[in-house]
């Protein structure tokens, strides 16, 4: 297990010069925007058949197909200006901003509890906004959340290790984000801001028992959850006999991923995106299987998984317990974010929304994506003006 309470030696990177750039995650990061600008325009023309409109009665996209590309465009943009100013900005700034940035997201996560505040759709109140300027707390308080949890585990006056004075707190500060997520309900993305707590927790020298037992304690209360929810139990039943009783969207999601065959039927030959719901969204990725086969598929994992690769390699190189723990954490969440979404999708998991890196459609994930980003090759650029010195 690698130890945060301690700066690591230079003589991490082995000697060599660290370049200011991480190259092979920038190149994966454009190449997945790539293949999200591409099904952006591909999963608008099954608009022309279906009237679509955004939450709470907003303007309908069914009479222009390229308006998700225009709008996927626009949120790419706005990306890469958030993940520039982001690269701006001293990593230990963000460090002492944590807690105004961590407060911040749970005002705005409790604001879509509040009745003509918060946007509902499809069952729940996920946004805040006017019509087509929204956002997503959830995902906002994804990335705050992270920040927070990982500034508490490196500060020298909260001593983690201990239940009393300092794991307490630090857990409950991850199970108030965590909590007010699911009961939007959101159970994909408070499940993944957990684990990834969690794990941010153990590889912060926080005790293995302690983080343990809080797993433990989430999982009973995650079988309460669902046993008191009827849509929730009837996911789970479909799940476990998904031979014989699989819902409508899995079952068209894997019919489209398995007639893709080797090198699928082509860009925009697809028929799968007709019959899938939510095909530019969560399930996107059924899309491009079917349009690019097993070796497209291939690539746009490989590509996710680099990711989150090159963000384990930057936290590696940081002499900085602060950074190396955040970039960690940060890692730790894409990567399972990307996993979750492709475990959905292909049935090997219940449905629960997460949207795929970079890939599905939503503005205030991919902002949050791009913001990540920034903040890995901020701590990458800090590693190398430090140990180039």
């Amino acid at each position: 297990m690698v130890t945060y309470s301690k700066p690591n030696p230079i003589k991490t990177v082995k000697g060599r010069r660290v370049g200011q750039w991480d190259h092979w995650l920038i190149i994966s990061v454009i190449l997945l925007v790539g293949i999200g600008l591409i099904l952006a325009l591909d999963t608008s023309f099954p608009t022309l058949f279906h009237q679509i409109r955004l939450p709470n009665g907003g303007e309908s996209l069914s009479g222009n197909q390229y308006a998700y590309l225009i709008r996927f465009a626009g949120a790419v943009l706005v990306g890469i200006a958030v993940a520039w100013g982001v690269m701006r900005v001293d990593i230990q700034t963000i460090r002492h901003l944590a807690p105004l940035l961590f407060w911040g997201s749970v005002i705005l996560l409790l604001l879509v509890y509040v009745p003509h505040v918060g946007i509902r759709h499809l069952g729940g109140s996920r946004w805040l906004g006017y019509k087509i300027f929204q956002i997503q707390p959830s995902e906002l308080a994804k990335v705050a959340t992270i920040i927070y949890i990982t500034a508490l585990i490196c500060s020298p006056h909260n001593r983690v290790q201990e239940l009393t004075s300092g794991y307490l707190y630090t857990a409950g500060v991850l199970c108030i984000a965590a909590t007010l997520i699911t009961f939007e309900p959101d159970l994909g993305t408070a499940s993944t801001l957990f684990i990834a707590g969690l794990f941010a927790l153990y590889m912060g020298n926080a005790k293995k028992r302690y983080v343990l037992l809080t797993f433990l304690l989430a999982g009973v209360v995650l079988i309460g959850l669902v046993s008191c929810n009827k849509e929730r139990r009837s996911r789970i039943m479909e799940f476990l006999d998904h031979k014989h009783h699989a819902g409508y969207q899995i079952h068209n999601s894997k019919l489209a991923i398995g007639s893709g065959g080797v090198m699928g039927v082509g860009i925009g030959n697809g028929k799968g995106k007709y019959f899938v719901p939510e095909s530019n969204t969560d399930f996107v990725f059924p899309t491009w299987a079917e349009e690019t086969g097993f070796v497209g598929s291939a690539l746009l994992l490989l590509l996710e998984f680099t990711v989150g690769w090159r963000g384990f390699v930057i936290s590696w190189r940081s002499p900085d317990p602060y950074s190396r723990l955040l970039a960690a954490s940060f890692s730790a969440m894409f990567s399972l974010q990307a996993l979750l979404n492709i475990a959905v999708v292909t049935g090997l998991w219940p449905v629960t929304g997460v949207p795929l890196p970079f890939i599905s459609y939503g503005g205030t994930s991919i902002l949050c994506s791009f913001l990540i980003i920034g903040l890995l090759l901020r701590i990458q650029r800090e590693t190398a003006l430090r140990v180039n010195r």
